[in-house]
């Protein structure tokens, strides 16, 4: 019973401080549907936000016409950097840089005339261990997918929760830090 009582106290506080799993978002109830358009329509990131947006329960639809939101993807762009050297002149840590210029839209109107989701991450590199490092950019590659994809999401959230239309970057990032201001 004690076991019982204290996992109910601890998912009450879980759930009351805002936690919540990773990848799962809190969207508004009328965004059921949404047209996903890109350069390359089957490309690691657009298959990836295609999970996320299905794994909300949100439909992914043919047309835009059938979509109460359509996200096009616009130019997708990757980089990997020299961060730091070694003693030695050698590379001791790669930049790894994504970043994906998008649009949000809701039937005809343009909420979000265009900006651009960036991720950054450094790491250590060690030219012993090659297959190992390799596989290690392989991964931090997917987490930054995941941080663009998360970074469209929430823009979408707040432009989907706020109906006032935001043709520019700058309006939209002005009313969201107001946003953010009367929120606290």
């Amino acid at each position: 019973m004690k076991k019982l009582i204290a996992l109910l106290l601890s998912t009450t506080l879980l759930t009351a401080c805002g936690w919540h799993l990773r990848g799962s978002i809190a969207l508004p109830e009328d965004l059921d549907s949404i047209y996903l358009s890109a350069e390359d329509t089957h490309g690691t990131l657009v298959t990836d936000m295609r999970r996320a947006l299905e794994s909300n329960n949100i439909a992914i639809v043919d047309s835009a016409s059938n979509a109460s939101y359509s996200i096009k993807l616009l130019n997708e762009r990757s980089e990997r950097r020299a961060a730091s050297v070694g003693g030695d002149a050698l590379v001791s840590e790669y930049e790894l840089t994504m970043e994906v210029d998008y649009s949000i839209e809701r039937g005809e109107e343009v909420l979000l005339k265009q900006d651009t989701a960036r991720a950054i991450r450094t790491y250590d590199y060690d030219r012993n261990q090659v297959l190992g490092k390799n596989e290690e950019e392989n991964i931090i590659r997917g987490e930054l997918r995941n941080e663009l994809i998360q970074q469209i999401v929430r823009r979408l959230r707040f432009l989907a929760s706020n109906p006032q239309p935001s043709t520019t970057t700058e309006e939209s990032e002005q009313a969201e830090a107001a946003d953010g201001q009367t929120a606290s």
